[in-house]
């Protein structure tokens, strides 16, 4: 048996693909590439067709050859994958956006269709994941996960390696993971690996962008609730940067959505200047704000080594502010909470053999939260 090792990657981008399906097409011989796209096979001497696949893309037939003393190394590029029509024919089909792995309890989700799924206002990846088998909203409409009977707080949230404490914006409307930084997501419902600790109910393993090898792009974006932007650009001809920011614009403007979503959330029924208190003549004015930042760059060293480092940071801040008359005076009073989940990792992992593969991770997250008043 000889070894054939490699790549899977974006043909537009040149970013790797993480959890491709590789395998022999005249042999019961096949992997998964790891979270950095790199697979490795055993296979008899002389020439295979390796079928590579994943969810949104085309799949590719290659034919590779096993020699004697070699470790074959191949790099295979797949094409992003584009609905044809003919015509003016409409046509409708069945949008891959999971696969269901033969592992049992474990879902791969493509962040590639989020978009044409349905939302609230914001494109997010946890509202999405409501809508897979053994996974469901909960009582009150927020955008935690309930898996299996469990609660969010039961699930185990990895972001690059990070564990991320606050997964929710908003009074939990909205998860706090930018679907727009987000490359691919596991979701392990039961079964999990050994490696993974200190949750009961699932662990859900995201896989950040790397960013574009070949090109720069910026992109800016805005809805009724937030703007964002995200920026991409090839790093010394080995290696990408890409950063990703969202953030909501209500302490500056409030949109008839936030007030329809705050006053769902808050079951008052009412405007932002209604009476709060029983003092005549008195306001209370509310205010959530939220933002967000992804950053992470990728290096290929070598053929066989590759080291990333990645950040995230989030936060909110929930204030109100009471307005009201005494004696010949306007008092102002204004309190509420902030929190906010800061984290970073390096990882660095190398091919010591077409078998052997390790991968090193270093991870620090950091959750702050106080109340003030003024």
């Amino acid at each position: 048996m000889y070894t054939i090792h490699g790549y899977v990657r974006d043909y537009i981008s040149g970013e790797s693909i993480p959890y491709a399906n590789v395998f022999f097409m005249n042999t019961s011989t096949g992997d998964v590439t790891n979270q950095n796209g790199y697979f490795s096979l055993k296979a008899p001497r002389g020439k295979h067709t390796l079928q590579v696949s994943y969810i949104g893309y085309e799949m590719v037939r290659k034919i590779v050859t096993a020699m004697e003393n070699t470790i074959s190394y191949y790099l295979i590029e797949l094409h992003p994958k584009v609905l044809r029509g003919k015509g003016v024919t409409v046509t409708g089909g069945k949008l891959e956006f999971m696969d269901q792995p033969i592992k049992s309890g474990r879902i791969s989700f493509s962040p590639r269709h989020i978009a044409s799924l349905p939302k609230l206002g914001e494109t997010d990846a946890f509202r999405s994941m409501q809508l897979l088998p053994g996974i469901h909203i909960g009582n009150t409409g927020s955008a935690g996960l309930y898996i299996r009977g469990g609660t969010p707080d039961q699930n185990l949230i990895l972001l690059d390696g990070i564990p991320i404490y606050q997964t929710d914006h908003y009074y939990g409307f909205f998860s706090a993971i930018n679907s727009d930084a987000v490359k691919d997501i596991q979701i392990f419902k039961g079964g999990f690996p050994a490696k993974y600790g200190g949750r009961t109910s699932s662990v859900i393993e995201i896989t950040g962008k790397q960013g574009s090898t070949k090109y720069k792009r910026l992109t800016i974006s805005t809805n009724l609730l937030t703007t964002g932007s995200t920026y991409e650009q090839p790093l010394f001809g080995k290696g990408s940067l890409f950063l990703a920011y969202r953030g909501s614009y209500s302490h500056y403007y409030k949109t008839s959505l936030y007030r329809h979503i705050y006053d769902f959330l808050t079951r008052e029924g009412g405007s932002e200047n209604s009476t709060a208190i029983s003092i005549p003549d008195s306001t209370y004015t509310p205010n959530l704000s939220f933002s967000d930042f992804n950053g992470k760059i990728t290096l290929m060293l070598t053929n066989k080594d590759a080291l990333s480092f990645s950040y995230f940071s989030g936060k909110d801040e929930i204030s109100r502010m009471f307005v009201f008359p005494i004696n010949s005076s306007i008092e102002k009073i204004e309190d509420g909470i902030k929190w906010n989940n800061t984290g970073a990792s390096v990882n660095w992992s190398h091919v010591w053999g077409g078998m052997t593969y390790s991968s090193f991770l270093l991870s620090n997250s950091i959750y702050n939260s106080h109340s003030f008043g003024k």
